[in-house]
């Protein structure tokens, strides 16, 4: 097609068969192309010069504290989500010299940066790194304090979006409103779409800049079958976000809870090892160095990366001013969530869910703030004063899969009923005798069902975890608990009040029939679970 045939606004298809013609042009015009490549058994990005370089039927499975590459069914060239490398090592390099003093005669003759600016053109940038580089481009370019190294190599650097149809396991871009699909700041944007018998690209233009990069590239005008298949699976990606972040008042959160006890629970977990900082495309942390050679001819000041969560990294005269891995992590996550947005007007996260991914201890960004807007335990079971928390239960309640199950007619009705709660390790959660006033939906943590044998104590009947169901007596009079339950671990739930659902079942058949058909359920797995029990307990052992 011809350069002048193309318009900004149109959208175009790209069969993927062309896409080496894109990759042609780019490098012609002089970019050192960089995008998505296999290494090491994970997706990186680094140089391409074709498009077998890609990472072509491949996808990762991520989820807290875990990554691992495998294969698709299909010959996608960008089915993953993203991996642990961002964009910012290329626009904010890890090692930068700021300067260099040379001694020339009795004076010196300094040069200032590293050298040529390189010429990139991205390729698979996903939209939530692209709102990362305009989270840089901001701090980095704007205002009275320029970093002319990062300008420099930004204003060189072309960007091609491919937008996210398959969200990763920590992914929660669309809690931030950050993805799955650009809606500008790109040079070129491509939705690439696999149907049985044809696997293309949607292409839209972002300026004068992608426009040339299409030249004489084999595209055809897009119709109205290939737009809504793009719209399809960016809205179906949506739905399918491995995490959420609730980021209602969330910097007067934080503001308000520097000594909330999340903070301690967190720290007990923290190694302190920086990795969620190295793998964010928004952290800049750096630290200067200046070296001097021993003949006193030649002295540099070089830039590195460093980190929030390393000591040196706060120290003042007299000592570090954040010596606890509390202190680190607090820093972080309020600098990231409040304090950024002060600083800069914008949240310092883009939900793209490597801090999650890459943390060795698993501490998950989005629960810890999830346990931040939990107000403190109020009561001796530990249930949660429900000010201000309507939506938040809401919301949780809409995940758990038994009030999926129920449907969301009575979402709002059960949301009423309930609150959130949280168990230390060992803390008894119900006693068997006591009234059976409320029932738990196990959000996270291990609970140990169990019943006490003379002259064998406590005997756990069976442990239960996420998703499930702890308490049936609430509904079967005379509203007794028949068991002990303990958490094992840490445990937060949700609190669902008896009296009031029952009230509402009485009221509503259908509701009654639905739960009465789940605790149904429950109890012929518990019977069967008590009955193994006692098998170990009065069998014959000789």
């Amino acid at each position: 097609m011809e350069e002048q045939a193309i318009q900004l606004g149109e959208t175009y298809v790209l069969d993927a068969g062309d896409l080496q013609h894109l990759l042609n042009n780019l490098l012609n015009m002089g970019y050192s192309v960089v995008g998505p490549t296999v290494r090491d058994e994970a997706i990186v990005y680094g140089e391409l010069n074709s498009i077998s370089d890609l990472p072509i039927g491949m996808t990762d499975n991520q989820d807290t504290g875990t990554y691992r590459l495998e294969k698709r069914e299909d010959g996608a060239f960008f089915g993953y989500a993203v991996g642990q490398h961002s964009w910012k090592q290329f626009l904010h390099p890890p090692t930068a010299s700021l300067w260099e003093a040379k001694r020339k005669g009795n004076g010196f003759h300094l040069i200032h940066g590293n050298g040529e600016v390189p010429k990139y053109a991205f390729i698979g940038v996903r939209p939530c790194d692209l709102h990362a580089i305009e989270i840089h481009d901001k701090i980095f370019t704007s205002g009275d304090y320029k970093d002319q190294i990062y300008e420099s190599i930004r204003g060189n650097a072309l960007i091609v979006v491919v937008n996210c149809t398959q969200p990763g396991g920590t992914c929660f871009c669309a809690s931030m409103d950050t993805g799955p699909r650009a809606k500008s700041g790109f040079d070129l944007a491509l939705t690439e779409i696999l149907e049985k018998e044809h696997h293309y690209f949607l292409v839209e233009i972002g300026n004068e800049a992608g426009t040339k990069v299409l030249k004489d590239v084999p595209i055809r005008p897009a119709g109205e079958a290939e737009n809504q298949a793009a719209e399809q699976l960016t809205e179906k990606a949506i739905g399918e976000m491995g995490r959420t972040l609730d980021t209602t008042n969330l910097k007067d959160l934080l503001y308000n809870n520097y000594e909330h006890g999340r903070w301690d629970d967190v720290a007990e977990r923290c190694l302190s090892c920086g990795n969620c900082t190295m793998v964010c495309p928004t952290c800049f942390c750096n630290t200067t160095e200046d070296i001097t050679d021993l003949k006193g001819q030649v002295a540099e000041r070089i830039r590195r990366w460093d980190s929030c969560f390393t000591v040196d990294f706060a120290f003042i005269h007299g000592g570090s001013t954040r010596t606890s891995s509390k202190s680190r992590y607090r820093q972080w996550l309020t600098h990231k969530l409040a304090t950024w947005q002060d600083q800069f007007g914008t949240l310092g996260c883009v939900g793209c869910g490597r801090c999650i991914t890459w943390c060795p201890a698993g501490i998950d960004i989005t629960e810890e703030v999830r346990a931040i807007q939990w107000v403190e335990p109020v009561c001796k079971t530990c249930v949660l004063s429900r000010d201000k928390s309507f939506e938040t239960v809401r919301r949780m309640l809409a995940e758990h899969p038994i009030i999926r199950d129920l449907g969301d007619e009575y979402l709002d009705l059960i949301t009423e009923c309930s609150s959130i709660v949280r168990f230390n390790p060992g803390e008894f959660i119900i006693r068997a005798g006591e009234d059976a006033d409320r029932f738990y939906l196990i959000r996270f943590g291990t609970v140990a069902i169990e019943t006490f044998a003379p002259e064998r104590g406590a005997i756990i009947v069976q442990t239960i975890g996420e998703g499930e169901l702890l308490g049936w007596s609430w509904f079967i009079p005379p509203y007794k608990w028949h068991f002990d339950a303990r958490a094992v671990e840490l445990t937060r739930a949700i609190a669902v009040e008896a009296q009031l659902l029952r009230e509402e079942c009485d009221k509503d058949p259908h509701l009654g029939y639905l739960i009465n058909r789940y605790i149904s359920e429950v109890i012929g797995q518990r019977m069967e679970a008590t009955r193994m029990q006692l098998l170990d307990v009065y069998g014959d052992h000789t």
